[in-house]
Formats: C-alpha cells, sequence, structure tokens
C-alpha cells in the first residue's frame, strides 16, 4: 500500500524529458539559426549544448532524493544519465571517424600529388602588363599536336631548362620544373606534351574562350566538392618544347622567350 502512494519524483522525470529531447532541440535549432541574430543564435546554442547535462544533473539529484525518500521514478532518473553519456560517446565516435576519413582522403589526395607536375599550380589570373603581345607563342586550337613530332634528347632538355630558367627544382627525361622570376614553369619536350598530359592523374588538356590550348587539373576539398584550375599553354619559337605557367605577367613571359 505504502508503494503505492508513493509520489513521483519530479527532478528524475524532469532530467529525464530534458536529456531525451536534447537531439529534437538540436534538429530544430540547426532548422532555424539561419534566422537568428548573432547574440541569440549563441544563447540559444549554448542552451542547446547543456540541456543533455542539465537532465543528467537532475537525474542524478532526483535518483538520490527517490532512494532516500522513498519516490517513483527511478527508471527516468537512471535514464536521465544514461542519455547524455550515450550522446557523448556517439559524439566522440563521430569525431574520431571524421578524423580517421579525413587522414585517409589527405594520404589519397598526396598520392595523387606526388605523380601530378601540375596539381598546386594556381591558375594563371588576370593578366598585367598586357601591352606586351604574348600571343604568337600561345597554341592556337587548331593547331596539331601531332606535328611535335621530332624527337629531343634528355640534354637538349635540360640545356633549354637551364638556360631559361632561373632555377631547375626537378628534371626528368620528360620534362623540368622550375621558376623563372618567382613563377612556377614547367617545360615539357614537346614530343611527348600528349602523353605527358595523359599520364599525369589530374591534368587534361582543353581550349580557352579565346581558342588556345590550356591544361586544367582538377582539386577536391574534403567531402565537399572540388573544382579545376587553368594553367596556360606556350610553345618556343621552334616548336621543341611547349612551357605551362601559371605566370600572369606578359612581360615576364615575353621576357621569358
Amino acid at each position: 500500500m505504502a508503494e503505492q502512494k508513493a509520489k513521483l519524483s519530479k527532478l528524475c522525470l524532469t532530467g529525464f524529458l530534458l536529456s531525451i529531447l536534447a537531439p529534437f532541440a538540436i534538429v530544430l535549432f540547426i532548422r532555424f539559426s539561419s534566422s537568428l541574430d548573432n547574440e541569440a543564435y549563441w544563447i540559444i546554442l549554448g542552451l542547446v549544448i547543456c540541456l543533455p547535462f542539465i537532465g543528467m544533473i537532475l537525474s542524478i539529484v532526483g535518483l538520490v532524493t527517490a532512494r532516500n525518500k522513498g519516490r517513483k521514478g527511478k527508471g527516468f532518473g537512471i535514464a536521465g544519465i544514461i542519455l547524455p553519456n550515450a550522446y557523448t560517446a556517439t559524439i566522440v565516435i563521430l569525431v574520431v571517424a571524421f578524423f580517421f576519413m579525413l587522414g585517409s582522403s589527405n594520404m589519397k589526395q598526396s598520392e595523387k600529388e606526388k605523380t601530378s607536375d601540375v596539381y598546386g599550380m594556381g591558375g594563371c589570373g588576370t593578366h598585367v602588363n598586357t601591352q606586351y603581345s604574348v600571343e604568337r607563342y600561345m597554341i592556337p586550337r587548331d593547331f596539331d599536336l601531332a606535328s611535335f613530332d621530332a624527337p629531343i634528347s634528355e640534354t637538349e632538355l635540360k640545356s633549354y631548362a637551364e638556360k631559361k630558367l632561373d632555377e631547375v627544382t626537378d628534371i626528368d627525361s620528360v620534362r623540368a620544373i622550375g621558376t623563372y622570376q618567382n613563377y612556377k614553369f614547367i617545360i615539357v619536350r614537346s614530343d611527348r606534351f600528349e602523353k605527358w598530359v595523359e599520364d599525369d592523374p589530374l591534368a587534361y588538356y582543353t581550349y580557352s574562350r579565346e581558342g588556345y590550348y590550356v591544361v586544367c587539373y582538377s582539386f577536391t576539398w574534403e567531402f565537399s566538392g572540388g573544382g579545376t584550375s587553368t594553367i596556360e599553354v606556350y610553345k618556343d619559337p621552334l616548336d621543341r618544347f611547349v612551357i605551362l605557367t601559371n605566370c600572369n605577367d606578359n612581360k615576364v613571359i615575353t621576357d621569358f622567350f
């Protein structure tokens, strides 16, 4: 009979309700957060974050009180303590999984970078010193790349790169990479240009709106889309080397040739 007349612990019930309503409060906050001003945003965000922990504290106090005073609702109190801990464990697991995926993605991207000469080179941007004409060095769309068939030796590539670049940072049998007036330049043997682009995992060649060859490379942002960056393409007057650069200064291009 005494058990039937025992009162329900309001603290246990309140703590349970706050704990169980926390996920719904987070969903509602995300849904309507864009309509909040800056001050209200941070105040409500703080309340939403604290909600399950307030529920847990009330559940602990209610559970102790219910045991001491013989009140009902101990199950609500226990649930109000378990739920916030379950939320915390879930968040920790998700964060760990996120950083694991991020690390794996970065490792994969790094492998691409190792095999891509153009990755991270950046686009050329808006041109300056446009009184200098560089069109005579650009490759028009109607140019037949197959006409680049004259064999070029590694010695010729090395000699040309050392002559043209201020610093050669990397060189192999097909291309030389270096800097000229603080801009990055890639010099490719013209007889291997198409194959070189084809072998790059991120690059492909296309045409600019002006009708000249350009090389693009793909890049991705972690977990959200990506884009492309465009690098302009030039050829030396003897058609022996193709030059790619993100230089946007027509005077520098003219000086290079």
